[in-house]
């Protein structure tokens, strides 16, 4: 059974996934994808600062 959650067509993640970081960080993945919408959004490279990461299922 897939339990994959859509939102606005952009962003796709696991029930379960959006279920554990809402109790590690109190924040629900629909919440937090709305930064996306803000008119005012800045992404900004920090070339100091970048480091590669690694993500995994486990974080």
């Amino acid at each position: 059974m897939n339990d994959d959650v859509f939102y606005k067509d952009k962003f796709v993640w696991s029930k379960q996934k959006n279920d554990k970081n809402k109790q590690k960080h109190h924040i629900s993945f629909e919440t937090a994808s709305l930064v996306f919408d803000d008119p005012f959004y800045m992404e900004v490279y920090d070339k100091e600062n970048f480091t590669d990461e690694i993500l995994s299922e486990n974080t």
